[in-house]
This record gives structure tokens, C-alpha cells and sequence, in this order.
């Protein structure tokens, strides 16, 4: 394990390869027996993408005599319909794979070589709920009731991640990030120091470099969620990290690109001496997120249903608190120093900061 094929070593697959195609059941059996099983679980682990081809037809073969040879190649077949089929035989998949690593460890190399791990991570983000909810599901471990992130579907990858951690850094970082963010989903100023710097410190570790799939997975984990709590409730020291890591999903998340960016931006008007019209439609931007105007209220019973199961109105106050606590009134102060076109917008900034904030948002 480790070393790469030779040239040999190929050609010796290449005349195994032949030999097991004869079906000749006596010539299955000696090659059974002279550890053939074992010599393509090397080759699974050390190979490319030919000699896995190759050393898959000797599995297809040796599997009617050497029980090995079969479990070895449905570890192969699981992990190759992890990463093509759809959601139903994804998920029977995956319980395939998790029950053929847990009765025997070693092959967590095999399936580490052949991709588990990525395939398991795309699976997390490439269905959507429609389909695991209404879909083939339906009645099975997925119901119209039992929705969202906690399913049966996503538990189970997870616990597939978890396993395949012990020999994959791509799989440990993944594991380690989940528990990160479960554990800030409920972050408040209450929360010990300490145990937040070490859970971002983790967070940051397991996030730098990480694969693109990894970070659609976090995202979709609520990852930024999780963070803008943190720059609503944390230290400063806190915030810098959190403002580090939400520039990691920056690409992939317009609100991780404004969260990481709003102390900056906030930071510089208040200090700027002038102001073009971009500035101001900025800065106007920012007010509105922030102490927003009172609408009145809809009767339509449905839709205040709606957003009480979204949590959209949660994020926009956290996001609001954040935009206030980094400087939006100092911004005001200044602009109203400034003078010229801004004037107006900072003495409407520093107006509704007298009106009880509070107040104002809550009956927004």
C-alpha cells in the first residue's frame, strides 16, 4: 500500500485478467487460492484508473468461487452508484458500503482510493428535497414529515463520512466541520470563549483547503448560519476568524461574501471624507438591512404561516444587529460631518437610531 504499479506488475494484471476470463471454474479456484482476492484489493488501493478496470473483471470472475472477491467487487459497484445512480439506490448504496467497512476495516483504503468520500459528499447536496421527500421515498425512511437536513438519507452519509475519516483527511475534515457547526447553531453571547475560539479554530482548520465539494456540503449544513451568529454574539476575536472562514464560501454564497465583509465596509465610512453616489446607495443599503422601515401586515393567513416555518425573518435581524454593531450609526455621524449628498441619509441613519431600534424591528 502506498507504492505505485510497475510495469511488471501491470503486465502480470493484464495475463491474471486473461486467465480469470475463461470462467474455467478449477483455473477461478487456483487463482482463489493463491490469494487473488487479496492481490486486487493492492491493486484497487495502488492502481489507476486501467488497472482498476482490469483488476474489477478478475473480481467480476473470481467472485464465483472466493466470497472476498465478491464483497470487494460490491464495494466497487456501491461507491461507482454513490456517484451515478439516484436517490433511492444512492441511499441503499451507501448502507452497502457502511456495512462492508464496519465487518472489515481494511478495505477503508479501497474505498478511500475509489472516491467514497467525494461521491458521499456530492450525494449530500445533489438531490433535492422534492425527490427524497415525494419521490421514491415515500413510505420509506423519508417522509413529507421528516424533512430537511435531520432525514434518514443525510444521517446516513454522514455516518459514512465518520467511517471512512479513520483513513481519509478529506472525510476527517468533513466530520470535524459538521460538529463545529452543530455545535454554533445555537451560538449566543452566553457561550464560553474559550469552547467558541477552539470550534471556529476547528471549523477554520478543517474549511482551509477544502475541496469544493466540501464547502457546497457545509453550506448546505448551514454553515454560514451558523457564523453569522457568531458575528451577531462573538468576541472580536471570534468575528476575525468567523470573517476568515465565511471568505471561504465567499464564491459560492452571496450572503458569507457580505457577512465577511460588512465590518470592513462599515469600518471605512465611517472614517471616509467624501462620498460618490456608489458610497451612498451602499450605505443606503446598509440602513435599510439594518433598522428596517415598518410594513404593515398581511392578512393573508398563509403567508404568515409560510414565514413562520422560514427562517429568513431570524437571519435579517441577526444580520441587522450586525450591520448596527459594527458602525452604522458612527457611518451616520460622519456623513452628517461631511456635508454634501450624504447629509440627509445620515441625519435619516441617526434619526431612527433615536426611535428605539428595538421597537422598530419588532414591530417590522
Amino acid at each position: 500500500p502506498g507504492e505505485k504499479m510497475k510495469t511488471l506488475e501491470r503486465n502480470s494484471l493484464a495475463a491474471l485478467s486473461k486467465k480469470a476470463s475463461t470462467g474455467h471454474m478449477g483455473t477461478l479456484k487456483a487463482l482463489s487460492n493463491a490469494g487473488a482476492s487479496l492481490a486486487m484489493k493492492k491493486v484497487l488501493i495502488n492502481g489507476e484508473q486501467a488497472d482498476h478496470a482490469n483488476a474489477k473483471s478478475v473480481l467480476e470472475e473470481l467472485q464465483k468461487v472466493d466470497v472476498e472477491a465478491k464483497k470487494l467487487l460490491n464495494l466497487v459497484s456501491s461507491i461507482d452508484t454513490v456517484k451515478s445512480a439516484r436517490a433511492a439506490e444512492c441511499f441503499k448504496a451507501v448502507q452497502s458500503i457502511r456495512r462492508l467497512l464496519a465487518e472489515d476495516d481494511s478495505k477503508l483504503q479501497v474505498a478511500s482510493r475509489l472516491g467514497a468520500c467525494e461521491a458521499s459528499l456530492d450525494a449530500l447536496t445533489k438531490f433535492g428535497s422534492f425527490e427524497l421527500n415525494f419521490g421514491e421515498f415515500f413510505g420509506s425512511f423519508s417522509t413529507p414529515f421528516h424533512a430537511g437536513r435531520n432525514a434518514e438519507f443525510y444521517q446516513q452519509i454522514w455516518a459514512l463520512l465518520t467511517q471512512l475519516a479513520a483513513a481519509e483527511q478529506d472525510a476527517e475534515k468533513a466530520t470535524s466541520a459538521k460538529k463545529s457547526v452543530d455545535s454554533l447553531e445555537d451560538f449566543d453571547d452566553s457561550a464560553e470563549a474559550s469552547q467558541t475560539r477552539a470550534l471556529l479554530q476547528k471549523l477554520r482548520d478543517a474549511m482551509t483547503s477544502a475541496s469544493p465539494a466540501l464547502l457546497k456540503a457545509m453550506k448546505d449544513e448551514k454553515a454560514v448560519d451558523a457564523l453569522r451568529r457568531v458575528m451577531a454574539f462573538g468576541t472580536l476575536e471570534h468575528v476575525k476568524i468567523a470573517e476568515y472562514i465565511l471568505n471561504l464560501f465567499s464564491d459560492i454564497s452571496e450572503d458569507a461574501f457580505k457577512l465577511a465583509h460588512y465590518r470592513y465596509f462599515l469600518g471605512h465610512f465611517s472614517r471616509a471624507t467624501t462620498f460618490d453616489s456608489e458610497d451612498l446607495e451602499c450605505v443606503r443599503n446598509l440602513f435599510e438591512r439594518a433598522l428596517p422601515r415598518p410594513e404593515p401586515p398581511k392578512p393573508d393567513m398563509f403567508s404568515l404561516l409560510l414565514q413562520g416555518f422560514q427562517g429568513g425573518a431570524r437571519a435579517s435581524n441577526l444580520e441587522g444587529q450586525i450591520i448596527r454593531r459594527f458602525g452604522l450609526q458612527q457611518v451616520g455621524q460622519q456623513l452628517v460631518r461631511c456635508g454634501g449628498p450624504g447629509h440627509g441619509l445620515g441625519n435619516e441613519i441617526l434619526t431612527a437610531f433615536q426611535e428605539r431600534p428595538s421597537k422598530r424591528l419588532r414591530s417590522a
